[in-house]
C-alpha cells in the first residue's frame, strides 16, 4: 500500500503541518474535526500537498 505526504496550512494562524498516512481522506477529516492533537487548537486546515 502506498503512503501520502501532506502539508496542511492553517486557515487561523497560516502555520504549516506535514504529515504521512496511507488514507489521505480518513486523515484530513480527523484534522479537521479535532481529533489529531498535533493541530486541534487549529481548527479548519487547508492541504497544500
Amino acid at each position: 500500500m502506498c503512503y501520502y505526504t501532506y502539508v496542511l496550512q492553517s486557515e487561523r494562524d497560516g502555520k504549516l503541518y506535514a504529515g504521512f498516512t496511507k488514507d489521505l481522506k480518513l486523515r484530513l477529516e480527523k484534522h479537521n474535526k479535532s481529533f489529531v492533537e498535533s493541530t486541534k487548537d487549529r481548527v479548519s486546515q487547508a492541504c497544500l500537498l
